[in-house]
């Protein structure tokens, strides 16, 4: 399973679930920073990409200062 996860990783995310499934991966491997760029990726690739904006709110929401980007993924759902 360990070699299965890193295999996936490390691979090339082809459209922007595969971007989102990649980010919050690597989010819950202890990587926000990583998991939020991947998550923004997924939105150069859908920008109304409801998980990706979904999720990005979520990681921001769970680090310190980052309350207003949060809100502001937030209101682009509602958009």
């Amino acid at each position: 399973a360990r070699a299965d996860r890193a295999a996936a990783l490390a691979a090339e995310p082809e459209d922007d679930s595969d971007w989102v499934a990649r980010g919050m991966a690597r989010a819950a491997a202890g990587s926000p920073a990583g998991g939020l760029a991947d998550l923004d990726a997924a939105l150069k690739v859908n920008p109304r990409s409801f998980p990706a904006l979904q999720n990005k709110a979520h990681l921001l929401a769970g680090l310190p200062g980052r309350d207003g980007e949060a809100v502001a993924a937030l209101g682009r759902v509602l958009e």
